[in-house]
């Protein structure tokens, strides 16, 4: 999947960023016309803005989203030994801040931008 693409020892090809492309491409046009949305879940991790297309153009994921979801949250947990904030703002290896900084930068419109806070 894409949502933690890279993270974990989980290897995608690197076709797999294309192939996102290609579905959410397909999903826009056969939904849109008709007046659906389509939106999406993204990944915090680094490697969505690497392997994957975000930008507005053609090859990207922009055109082909009503508006995306970022998953801004889980940063850390149970799974490590020690403590940390589960969404933090700003600071660490990973943020909400840097996370939306990697989408933007990619060229994803801000305005289909949704930001997934923990409560």
């Amino acid at each position: 999947g894409w949502q933690g693409e890279g993270d974990n020892g989980v290897c995608a090809g690197t076709c797999d960023g294309a192939r996102l492309q290609t579905l959410m491409k397909d999903l826009w046009n056969k939904f849109n016309p008709n007046g659906k949305l389509v939106s999406m879940a993204g990944g915090s991790s680094p490697q969505m803005g690497a392997n994957v297309d975000l930008g507005n153009g053609t090859s990207g994921l922009g055109p082909y989203v009503s508006h995306l979801n970022i998953m801004t949250y889980d940063f850390h947990g149970n799974w490590e030994c020690s403590t940390a904030h589960q969404a933090n703002v700003y600071g660490g290896s990973i943020s909400i801040d840097s996370t939306i900084n990697m989408y933007l930068g990619e060229g994803f419109p801000a305005s289909k931008l949704v930001v997934g806070i923990p409560f």
